[in-house]
């Protein structure tokens, strides 16, 4: 699993098949830059509905429903996907729904989107269509703050 130790937890299988995710060695969340070699990418299908956080040193995409934070280098949620959650990551591509507040480097609202929320960022796009109800907050360092916390 590369650099990142990861500790899984199943938990609660006979709770309906819920899984919750457990890691350590957490990541900050830095600027994006071009993807690396032997960066991460973790998709979570349409059908998957995650109870807990989510951290990961790569790239997430999420095409299912998150309840739950999630901190990352980049994220894209894709049309039709839903997220109730703190997000906290680099580069944020959002096409589905998003609940909570978004701090991130760069922040793009996708003609689908729809963010309730405020958005944290040091760049922000939004397409025509996409639905955006909270505060654009711009700063130099979005997610300094919260990187100082440990996860």
């Amino acid at each position: 699993m590369g650099q990142m130790k990861k500790i899984l937890q199943k938990t609660g299988l006979e709770n309906k098949g819920k899984l919750k995710l457990v890691a350590q060695d957490c990541p900050s969340p830095r600027e994006p830059t071009d993807p690396q070699e032997g960066q991460t990418y973790s998709l979570l299908g349409p059908d998957l509905v995650v109870h807990g956080n989510l951290i990961s040193r790569g790239k997430v995409e999420v095409a299912g429903t998150v309840h739950g934070d999630i901190r990352c280098v980049a994220l894209e949620i894709s049309q039709g996907a839903q997220v109730n959650g703190n997000i906290l990551a680099g580069d944020v591509v959002v096409r589905g729904a998003v609940e909570g507040p978004v701090k991130a480097h760069r922040v793009a609202l996708k003609e689908t989107a729809q963010l309730k929320g405020n958005i944290h960022h040091r760049l922000l796009s939004s397409e025509h269509g996409a639905q955006f109800e909270g505060r654009s907050c711009q700063s130099h360092d979005p997610t300094g703050a919260i990187c100082k916390i440990k996860a």
